[in-house]
């Protein structure tokens, strides 16, 4: 059996999802009943090469950039524009590493940054040197490192977003 799940290949674009409903006690008009649901999707993977050949920044990167791109989509959806959007949080969360951070955040503060905290490669080689990605998925991955680290006024670059943080 594991064989068979090893060997097993998946599409791209799968995903494993979990989610938990809890109703609730009431019943407004008899029409329909009341809940809460919270789900969670993981992207199962399509390839059969060995993980962790690469150092792990690699898998880093691509996770948030492809955490990136689905933002820009959800924020495009509501009506804003996404790419400016993160890529101004980028920006954001890239100054803060340069000014001091002693000073204490709210939390929420703390778990956007985290998120928007795209992580340096500090490989010799290319970071995608096995030909796995598209030129558009590269030229992403360097337009968010621009983003991270640049010097000057977010806001002025990203003026057709609102502040994130």
């Amino acid at each position: 059996m594991i064989g068979l799940i090893r060997h097993w290949k998946k599409p791209r674009g799968n995903e494993l999802i979990y989610c938990l409903t809890i109703g609730t006690f009431a019943k407004p008009e008899n029409f329909f009943t009341m809940g809460v649901t919270a789900g969670l999707a993981y992207e199962l993977p399509y390839k059969r090469s060995v993980p962790y050949r690469k150092p792990a920044e690699v898998y880093h990167r691509r996770s948030r950039r492809d955490l990136y791109h689905k933002l820009e989509i959800m924020l495009k959806t509501q009506g804003k524009d996404g790419r400016a959007c993160v890529l101004g949080a980028l920006c954001q969360a890239g100054k803060r590493n340069w000014a001091s951070t002693a000073d204490r955040r709210p939390f929420l503060d703390e778990i956007l940054h985290s998120i928007f905290t795209f992580p340096a490669y500090t490989g010799g080689d290319a970071e995608d040197g096995d030909g796995e990605e598209s030129h558009e998925e590269k030229l992403k991955s360097t337009e968010y490192d621009r983003a991270y680290g640049a010097q000057d006024d977010c806001d002025k670059y990203f003026a057709s977003c609102p502040s994130l943080f």
